[in-house]
């Protein structure tokens, strides 16, 4: 397509995301950012390394459920690949420059630069930030990519189509099961302690807690399998972050409501004495059986409660399946 076609398409983009923005009552940059992310995520999408990540994080929540979730600044992935700074940043230069349907959107590949992190003492990723451009404009985007490795997904990393925000092709790629989502979520609660500033993980588990069933030997799994890998001891007892240590520290409840007030809709969101209250019904149970060597068959109903598999058919009607694979 010639560059006066592309700026065509840049042009009526972007004036559907001010329409959108406007109906929604949401910022304009931060759904510009959300397009740019899910162009960024269909390039991967044809690439030839498509098969080499798994979508991580709360990228995800967009895929799982039909109703708005808390906004995300970057993307998050799990490499299949070498996990060199360099490589990483070749991948992204090619991906880049795919040529893919008319979107309004330039991906530079001579801004892509990548960085070591490291979370905590133990884990080691790649973050890579590039810059995406609307079509004949300066309207710059900077987008970040965080990069883990090594990681164990219990059980074996889902294919979803994620959803759009305008009528373009959709991403397919290979994502991480909830149950994985949540035994990574809480292993840094577990970890971190006093010292997690993460809220927005007790949110996003809060949440899926609301929305989904789960089966308890497969959660159970999924917690065995990323705690051994981090190596990280089970508990046997409730942590400190799911204590009253935890939710009655001045500091955490201030941490809190300042979440809350970047949330577009929270009257239905608990106090987080509440929320983790909650959490420490869901977590605990099946935490505990593995800790201990035994088989926990049960199934977690939203309605906040674990129950034997047939009393749940019989008092709960399912809930429609969310995964696609």
């Amino acid at each position: 397509m010639s560059q006066n076609q592309a700026t065509k398409v840049a042009v009526s983009v972007q004036q559907k995301l001010r329409n959108q923005a406007t109906q929604q009552k949401v910022a304009l940059n931060a759904l510009q950012t959300r397009y740019a992310r899910e162009r960024l995520l269909y390039r991967l999408s044809k690439s030839a390394y498509r098969d080499r990540f798994v979508l991580k994080g709360a990228t995800l929540f967009s895929a799982w459920l039909d109703k708005p979730h808390r906004p995300t600044q970057d993307i998050d992935l799990l490499g299949l690949t070498d996990n060199t700074v360099a490589d990483v940043e070749q991948v992204f230069r090619e991906i880049c420059c795919l040529e893919v349907e008319e979107d309004g959107l330039e991906f530079k590949k001579d801004t892509v630069r990548g960085q070591r992190i490291k979370e905590g003492a133990a884990y080691e990723g790649v973050r890579i930030h590039l810059d995406a451009y609307f079509a004949g404009t300066r309207s710059r985007f900077t987008l970040q990519i965080d990069i883990g490795f090594e990681d164990k997904v219990t059980p074996e990393p889902e294919v979803i189509e994620l959803s759009t925000i305008l009528n373009f092709p959709a991403p397919i790629l290979k994502t991480y099961p909830r149950e994985t989502f949540v035994a990574e979520k809480f292993e840094a609660m577990v970890m971190l302690g006093m010292f997690n500033s993460r809220l927005k993980d007790f949110y996003d588990l809060w949440f899926l807690a609301q929305e989904f069933e789960f089966e308890g030997e497969l959660l159970g799994r999924a917690i065995k399998t990323t705690f051994t890998w981090r190596k990280t001891p089970i508990p046997l007892e409730t942590p400190t972050a799911l204590s009253s240590e935890f939710y009655e520290d001045s500091q955490k409840q201030k941490d809190w409501k300042g979440l809350l007030n970047k949330l577009s809709e929270t009257e239905k969101i608990k106090s987080l004495k509440e929320v983790t209250d909650l959490l420490k019904s869901f977590l605990m149970p099946p935490t505990i059986a593995v800790a201990k060597g035994e088989t926990f068959d049960k199934l977690w109903i939203p309605s906040g409660a674990w129950q034997n598999p047939e009393q749940a058919k019989t008092s709960n009607p399912p809930k429609p399946h969310k995964r696609l694979s």
